[in-house]
């Protein structure tokens, strides 16, 4: 013989007093309603069934019946406790959204209280011992979401629902078990339990067609689409325990036309899809160029790079600014991504000569700083850019570790391609790039 019953708590208070219209239970554990708070609307606990009764439960929500509906206040059918507006059924709990987990707290234990993907509480069953506060039932554990016992009372006596004790039953009611899997009998003054195969509800709120199989509820198929929470970057399945939501990598629409979309963390994320040079304006969804003069006075733009020329007394190149630490230092200085510039290509290479001899109006004498060996005869720009350009026989062999522009007056064609130079060559002019 079996006797199972449900603790539902589902008093949601804040600062001692209790929300407009939420259940506050009754003395049933040995303290008075005022103790959960106060309410302009209290749900009156269930009639008191006298020594000859008494269902063997307690029923925290201040009222008999089943779990309810989701959204839906002091919904009931067969069976548990009601459920106050929101809370065990996976909907959100009083008010709108959360931020954290302990604001969903429902001061249910048998119940995992977690705020979800979609600012939404989610109550997920769990299993496991538990404590229904009655004397007369042992072996208490979770099931669906209640807190049930089994009947510790002999010889087919029932257990009293508001008084906790063994008492001897006159009629059907008195068995009342508060378990909606078994038809409750009374012969005789003895109590007996038959399995039944109703309709009634696991406390997944995801979960259709529930049915009781063994003395207890089974959740029916599970409906994912029960679980959606119009979120593109967030899987939503329906467990056995409940709703679950975890984030993907898919594809998205961050509704921006130069952006590629990936999720991310449970957003939708866009990638920059401009080529450099460009930038995305995300308030148009445009690829805008990039405007140098906006970003450091005496910019130039070439092939979606931005170059700037460290210039010296009457606007003049400073080709002594330092040594190669030194020149890139300076580049750097000059605020994100810029950097000591790298000639990847022999346009770039015939833009940057023909600057330095209109700056240095036709005089380039000096030296200019780029990129430094990496080993043997690899080398390699600041940011590890391969680089090239290199004036004949200067590439292979050691020695010098930086590579630089060199123009001299006696030799015309030096300053076409790059040179080996000691990196603690103290004379090198600085040519910064930014790349957006």
């Amino acid at each position: 013989m079996r006797s199972w019953i449900p603790i539902v708590p589902v008093v949601f208070c804040s600062l001692g007093a209790c929300a407009e219209g939420a259940s506050v239970p009754s003395a049933v554990d040995g303290r008075s309603a005022g103790e959960y708070g106060t309410s302009s609307e209290v749900s009156p606990g269930p009639a008191p069934k006298g020594a000859s009764g008494g269902a063997s439960g307690n029923d925290y929500s201040g009222n008999t019946g089943g779990t309810g509906a989701a959204g839906n206040a002091d919904t009931q059918d067969a069976g548990g406790g009601a459920l106050a507006s929101g809370g065990q059924d996976g909907s959100a709990g009083p008010g709108t959204g959360c931020a954290s987990h302990t604001e969903c707290n429902d001061d249910n234990p048998c119940t995992d209280d977690v705020c979800g993907g979609n600012a939404e509480c989610v109550y997920l069953n769990v299993e496991g011992a538990c404590d229904d506060g009655l004397e007369c039932t042992t072996a208490d554990s979770c099931s669906s979401g209640r807190c049930l016992g089994a009947n510790n009372c002999a010889d087919g006596q029932a257990c009293d629902l508001e008084r906790g004790i063994c008492v001897t039953c006159a009629e059907n009611v008195d068995c009342d078990d508060n378990n909606p899997c078994t038809d409750d009998i009374c012969d005789q003054g003895t109590c007996s339990y038959v399995d039944n195969t109703a309709s009634c509800d696991d406390n997944v709120d995801c979960t259709e067609g529930d049915s009781c199989s063994a003395g207890s509820c089974g959740g029916g198929a599970p409906n994912d689409t029960l679980c959606g929470d119009d979120n593109v970057c967030t899987d939503d399945v329906c467990s056995s325990a409940g709703c679950q939501w975890s984030d993907n990598s898919a594809v998205c629409d961050d509704g921006i036309d130069c952006t590629a979309d990936t999720c991310s963390a449970g957003s939708c994320v866009g990638a920059d899809t401009c080529g450099d040079g460009w930038v995305c304006d995300t308030g148009g969804g445009q690829c805008v160029e990039v405007d140098c003069p906006s970003l450091l006075a005496g910019s130039v733009l070439f092939e979606g790079h931005c170059y700037h020329f460290d210039q010296g007394e009457g606007g003049m190149l400073d080709n002594a600014h330092g040594d190669w630490d030194e020149t890139k230092s300076y580049c750097q200085g000059l605020g994100a991504n810029w950097k000591l510039a790298v000639l990847e290509s022999a346009a770039e290479n015939d833009f940057v000569n023909q600057q330095i001899w209109d700056y240095d109006g036709g005089e380039p004498d000096g030296n200019w700083c780029f990129g430094h060996r990496q080993s043997g005869d690899v080398w390699q720009g600041v940011n590890g850019e391969g680089i090239g350009q290199w004036a004949s026989g200067q590439l292979s062999g050691g020695g010098d570790d930086c590579a630089s522009m060199v123009w001299q007056s006696s030799l015309p064609s030096s300053g076409d391609n790059w040179q080996k130079v000691d990196c603690d060559w103290d004379d090198c002019g600085a040519i910064c790039e930014y790349t957006p």
